[in-house]
């Protein structure tokens, strides 16, 4: 399945530029064919990709959410964390190549 479906390529450098420069304002959105499975367990969160598993804690789960609805958003969009919370979770997915910037 991974050598069939790739997701759009990553800038590895752009990637490190736009988690230095992120802000609460900053356009983000899903990378393009990228394939995630969010697992809920009662105090986890899980996002499986096809190669790994990025742990979250239970209380990202409505941000997770709109994330994988796949519109473009900025972190101050994401609903049930603050904004140091917001910011810390599109760090770790911009990190993780889940979401790039727009």
């Amino acid at each position: 399945l991974m050598r069939q479906t790739r997701p759009e390529p990553l800038g590895p450098l752009a990637q490190l530029a736009a988690v230095e420069t992120l802000t609460a304002t900053t356009s983000l959105r899903l990378r393009t064919g990228v394939r995630v499975q969010l697992v809920a367990g009662a105090d986890e969160l899980a996002l499986r990709l096809l190669d790994r598993t990025i742990e979250l804690a239970a209380t990202d789960d409505r941000a997770v959410k709109t994330v994988l609805a796949g519109a473009p958003f900025v972190p101050a969009d994401l609903p049930g964390l603050d904004a140091e919370g917001q910011l810390a979770l599109a760090r770790q997915l911009l990190r993780a190549g889940v979401i790039v910037p727009v």
